[in-house]
């Protein structure tokens, strides 16, 4: 291991503490016990003893609450926690499926950003937008702030008062199939606009912690692609049809139904498998099918490999498709180039993306500074604090590549970035899942502002 990112690891550690140590600790439970609330994407178990046995007392579903005395224990690296269900039954939870509740609130107040809608579009965001803006003006603005291929508006959002000193940039929704993530921030909007002055995060409302702090959000980064994705072939320009047509004939070659490494059922891709021979009986996807999986935008270009990060040693698909062609230069497409002079308009204390899928929190890029891989580790710490979900190195990640909005950002402008894989299973996301991530990312924006205000 070479000193700069021996350093960078010390320095992780060193800032990672004291991140989580500005915050109340979980394990301070106050004698009644703490609240928590249960987010598995399926169901899980309450066993009589920790571990994977077969003494299953409960089946707990998402949403469920228990009451976690502040007992727990490890079992091969997994943490477990001793709870009381509301039925009255004591046993062991894993504790990576459930976070704690800093504050209560009442959904019914929430009633405009729908999360039970199963393809949350481009125009419901639109509108969405312009009634919260509306509603709470001295709180939300938004601009636009470019346009996609097919000339749609990119926005973005400013929850808060952009005077402040401390900035964070959000964007959401760079690949077009992970949509879901669209209707998150959008709901995390909503709520934040009308809790500002009721909400609180360990006493402090949100008002008095957005004071120094303004959230900066692209709510969907990608609209071409989302409108390809959930309404079909005529939803982008006729320019590009022709195109998105010959896309797929070359990419069915390579995709084939079959168990991803999650255990679930999927389109899987092998073009990158050298040895791959496709089985003669094997499906193609319908072109429907196809255009689900889609991740690019309107010209078939990855925009998550388009940034000017390594770009000129990408070795990906050679030619436009639903994912992985990095595009003719960097920065060559309108969404991007919307993304980069965002990040560049204004200095920014940290950066996040939401992506799909994984339940996890990827952190640092090979050729960053020590003390920004160490930055990034504290905020991808923050994160997993509020979530639950657990941080990872990228470069310990699968299939790693450059070329991302994340890597320009830390190589580039040397801010912290952390990309949060939200959800279980593959996209486009069941909308079942949407509860289990709502229910995750509720304090997360509170938990990220007071810690800028250490």
């Amino acid at each position: 291991m070479n000193t700069a990112r021996l350093t960078a690891i010390i320095l992780a550690v060193l800032l990672l503490s004291s991140t989580l140590l500005s915050f109340p600790s979980v394990l301070r439970a106050d004698p009644g016990g703490m609240t928590m609330i249960c987010v598995p994407t399926d169901e899980m178990s309450l066993r009589a003893e920790p571990g994977l046995g077969d003494d299953i007392l409960a089946t707990l579903y998402c949403g469920d609450r228990v009451t976690w005395d502040g007992e727990q224990t490890d079992v091969n690296e997994v943490t477990y926690y001793h709870v009381l269900t509301a039925d009255g039954i004591t046993g062991w939870i894993r504790a990576e499926f459930c976070v704690p509740v800093y504050f209560e609130y009442d959904d019914s107040l929430l009633g405009l950003v729908d999360p039970d809608e199963e393809l949350y579009t481009y125009e419901m965001m639109k509108a969405d937008l312009e009634t919260l803006c509306g509603t709470y003006p001295d709180i939300l603005s938004s601009a636009v702030i470019g346009q996609s291929l097919c000339g749609r508006d990119i926005y973005e959002v400013t929850l808060g008062n952009p005077e402040v000193p401390h900035h964070v940039m959000l964007q959401s929704t760079i690949h077009a199939r992970e949509y879901m993530n669209t209707q998150l921030v959008m709901r995390l909007i909503e709520y934040y606009a009308a809790y500002y002055d009721t909400g609180s995060w360990f006493g402090t409302s949100y008002r008095d912690l957005f004071a120094n702090t303004a959230l900066h959000i692209v709510p969907m980064a990608n609209p071409d692609g989302v409108a390809l994705c959930q309404e079909g072939i005529g939803a982008v320009s006729e320019e590009y049809q022709a195109l998105i047509r010959e896309c797929y004939e070359r990419d069915k070659m390579t995709l084939e139904f079959g168990e991803d490494s999650m255990h679930d059922y999927t389109w899987i891709e092998h073009y990158k498998d050298e040895e791959y021979i496709r089985d003669g009986n094997a499906a193609f996807p319908s072109f429907e099918e196809y255009l689900q999986l889609w991740k690019a935008n309107a010209a078939g270009v990855d925009l998550n490999r388009n940034f000017d990060a390594g770009w000129e040693a990408l070795d990906q698909k050679k030619e436009p498709a639903y994912t992985d062609f990095k595009g003719s230069a960097p920065v060559s497409e309108p969404e991007t180039q919307c993304l980069v002079a965002m990040a560049e308009s204004r200095t920014y204390d940290c950066f996040l993306s939401y992506h799909s899928k994984g339940g996890l929190i990827y952190y640092d890029v090979e050729g960053n500074t020590a003390s920004n891989s160490a930055a990034s580790a504290a905020l991808a710490g923050t994160m997993q604090y509020a979530t639950g979900y657990k941080p990872k190195e990228t470069m310990k990640g699968i299939d790693v590549v450059l070329g991302g909005f994340g890597d320009w950002v830390q190589l580039a402008l040397d801010r912290p970035y952390v990309t949060l894989e939200c959800g279980r299973h593959p996209c486009p996301l069941a909308q079942y899942e949407f509860e289990s991530i709502w229910i995750r990312y509720r304090e997360s924006w509170a938990a990220l502002a007071a810690s800028l205000n250490r």
